[in-house]
């Protein structure tokens, strides 16, 4: 009954509305009585006043609620218990919802305020800002390297570092690029990514700006050590059975630091030194093969961009080792996704890569049913991707970190230099070529 009280309440007024109606019109029409007819006017008129105010007084109850609810005004009692009389069960409803609502607007709040404070102490800058150029979020770390606010335009950025210009004016969405900019007076390495975030209807990039400079110089030490250690190897294989040969000859020609006289000099002694120099000769024509070899690895090649359909090289390719896997009974298997997929680089260097890992892969199987399969496709960040797997012996972990260096390889009479162009070709690309491997599987992945 409780529950029902304002309806029952709505009802009984009509009804006694309807009753005061009935009264006057038989009184009007059936008698002369005037004070009679005028007190069931007079009723009406008091019914109808009331009825009209007692709606006024509940919506003024329920607005008077609502507020309570929203502002926790404890001293909004009285209309909150004239609402329970007249709704029942609805406040304590309501009441749950608004305590849920709020709890989770405490929540947001407080999510936010974590979200933000993480913001503030990363070492990464982090730069928001609309196409309009307004920067709406900047942090610690961006404005320390930047000298930056939130209340700052891009194109005041671009200004001080114009080095930033097509990163943060061109849509590069996702792929992170290294520029190096001078702040402060030195020179900083950073990784930069650009992210596009939609907010309701407003587009927002999000750029992070990571400094890399100590990592950078970390990884040009190493490389730099790697580099002495294999032209120490190189030289020494060559410079150390040249000294030994040519300590050979001088023994052959001389005797206790003189020179021999002619009539001395036996014949197998000249036989001796003629086959010592063919070697000298060889590992220095060796030596100097590795040298210019070394020499064209390190000069950037010179690229010829074009477009041209990635499924045609593929077969052209399959085309050329069609006899190498007859015989190793090899299949090779191609796939593009789609058919008609088109890539813009260099056609002659990019399939010259493919070869270079096909090649490789071949080689890698030492059993029957092997299989090398050469997939082209865009990956979900819709990057060009060419992935060469193979079902071969595997490359041993601590190799993997090497197999890019030039001249390192495993193979009895490799030069080492196939991996590393292809590492230095993919870079040219300002792409990536990256290894998985494991006990009968190896893949490599190529991203344009």
């Amino acid at each position: 009954m409780k529950a029902n009280s304002f309806t029952l309440n709505i009802i009984a007024r009509v009804i006694l509305i309807a009753l005061t109606c009935f009264g006057l019109i038989w009184f009007w029409t059936e008698t002369d009585r005037v004070v009679t007819i005028l007190l069931f006017f007079l009723l009406l008129i008091i019914e109808v006043i009331s009825l009209i105010h007692f709606l006024n007084q509940v919506n003024r109850d329920l607005a008077n609620f609502l507020y309570y609810l929203q502002e926790n005004d404890t001293t909004l009692a009285y209309s909150r218990k004239r609402i329970e009389k007249n709704f029942g069960n609805f406040v304590f409803d309501l009441d749950k919802i608004v305590k849920k609502l709020h709890q989770a607007g405490v929540e947001k709040v407080q999510q936010q305020y974590f979200i933000n404070a993480i913001v503030e102490q990363v070492n990464v800058g982090l730069i928001a800002y609309n196409k309009g150029g307004r920067i709406a979020l900047a942090n610690n770390a961006a404005t320390k390297l930047f000298g930056i606010d939130s209340k700052s335009k891009v194109s005041a950025l671009v200004d001080n570092h114009p080095e930033l210009k097509d990163l943060l004016t061109l849509n590069l969405d996702g792929i992170p690029t290294v520029v190096k900019i001078i702040t402060q007076g030195k020179i900083t390495s950073l990784a930069v990514k650009k992210t596009l975030l939609k907010l309701s209807n407003e587009e927002i990039f999000l750029v992070s700006f990571d400094d890399i400079r100590s990592e950078l110089e970390a990884q040009e030490v190493d490389a730099w050590r790697k580099l002495i250690r294999l032209l120490r190897h190189e030289i020494m294989n060559s410079i150390t059975p040249i000294l030994t040969l040519t300590t050979a000859i001088r023994r052959g020609f001389t005797n206790n630091n003189e020179i021999k006289t002619l009539e001395s000099i036996r014949p197998e002694n000249v036989n001796d030194a003629l086959t010592s120099a063919n070697v000298i000769e060889e590992r220095g024509k060796a030596l100097i093969d590795f040298v210019e070899k070394f020499k064209n690895f390190t000069t950037p090649p010179n690229l010829k961009i074009s477009s041209f359909s990635i499924i045609e090289s593929l077969e052209k390719i399959k085309n050329l080792y069609a006899e190498e896997l007859t015989t190793r009974n090899v299949e090779l298997i191609i796939n593009a996704y789609p058919t008609d997929l088109r890539l813009t680089a260099d056609k002659d260097l990019v399939e010259q890569v493919i070869i270079n890992l096909v090649k490789n892969a071949i080689e890698a199987i030492n059993h029957n049913n092997g299989k090398v399969e050469i997939s082209a496709q865009l990956n979900p960040e819709q990057r060009f991707s060419i992935n060469v797997t193979d079902n071969g012996h595997g490359i041993p972990a601590e190799y993997l970190e090497s197999i890019f260096l030039p001249s390192f390889t495993t193979k009895e009479h490799g030069m080492g230099i196939g991996l590393s162009f292809c590492k230095q070709i993919m870079q040219s690309h300002q792409g990536t070529i990256a290894v998985e491997s494991k006990a009968n599987s190896t893949k490599f992945e190529l991203q344009f």
